[in-house]
C-alpha cells in the first residue's frame, strides 16, 4: 500500500468518524504528525484510552516507547515532556488531532484524529 492509498483512503472515510473530507492540506499536516514517533506514541496512548490523558502519563507512554537512547544522562521521561510540551502537542494541536486542557494538564482527542489515528494504523 503506498501513501497515496492512504490519503485517498483517509479521504473516502465512513460518516463520524472524524476523517471525511480532508483536504489535501489536512493530509499533509496528518503526515507531518506522523513522521515523528513521539506524536506516533501519543495518538496510541490516546486511542488505547477513553479518557483524557495526564502529560506526566503521557511522557512515561513516550518514553517507554523510544527507540533513540538516552543523551547526556538525562532522564527520557523529562525529555519526553518537554518535546510534547514544546513540540509534539503544539504540532498536534495545530493539526486540529488534538486538545489540551492547561488548566487539568491532560490532552484528549480532536476533530481530525480519527483520521490522523486511521492513518496511523496503517504504517
Amino acid at each position: 500500500m503506498s501513501l497515496d492509498d492512504i490519503s485517498a483512503d483517509v479521504g473516502q472515510s465512513t460518516p463520524g468518524d472524524g476523517a471525511t473530507n480532508i483536504s489535501s492540506g489536512e493530509a499533509d499536516a496528518l503526515f507531518s504528525c506522523l513522521a515523528d514517533a513521539r506524536r506516533r506514541a501519543v495518538l496510541e496512548c490516546l486511542a488505547e484510552r477513553s479518557e483524557p490523558v495526564a502529560l506526566d502519563d503521557l511522557a512515561d507512554h513516550v518514553a517507554s516507547a523510544a527507540t533513540e537512547p538516552d543523551r547526556d544522562g538525562r532522564d527520557a521521561q523529562t525529555d519526553a515532556l518537554v518535546s510534547l510540551i514544546h513540540v509534539d502537542i503544539p504540532k498536534l494541536q495545530h493539526a486540529d488531532v488534538v486538545e489540551v486542557n492547561r488548566d487539568a494538564d491532560v490532552v484528549s482527542p480532536s476533530d481530525r484524529f480519527a483520521a490522523a489515528e486511521a492513518l496511523r494504523t496503517r504504517l
